[in-house]
């Protein structure tokens, strides 16, 4: 009976850590950085900053190259990537949670630049 009751938790969103979690009193925890899973990131971009979109081949083949230069420079392995008109889909492996922000970092700032 003692047992039962240790394997039940009050608390239904232990493995929950968004949305409505923010705004309660434990407040949401960090995110558990998987390194078999890969990691799924969405870039965004706003529709009028870019004329014809990232699909246009000048702009397509320039997020290709950034997105190749910076995964090698970070380590974080790219294990698929869509370009989209006004979004970027990235399927990414990576060791440490602090490589994979400084690539998030540098790629949004490269591609904004450029």
């Amino acid at each position: 009976m003692k047992q039962q009751s240790f394997q039940r938790t009050n608390w239904d969103h232990r493995f929950c850590y968004g949305g409505e979690l923010r705004k309660s009193r434990f407040g949401r925890g960090i995110r558990p950085l998987s390194t078999r899973d890969p990691l799924h990131a969405v870039f965004k971009i706003r529709a009028g900053s870019l004329k014809k979109g990232l699909r246009n081949p000048a702009t397509y083949t320039l997020v290709n190259k950034l997105l190749h230069k910076y995964s090698k420079k970070f380590f974080v392995k790219i294990e698929q990537f869509s370009v989209n008109a006004d979004h970027i889909h990235l399927l990414i492996r990576c060791s440490k949670r602090s490589l994979y922000h400084h690539f998030f970092r540098v790629l949004a700032g490269q591609i904004a630049q450029q």
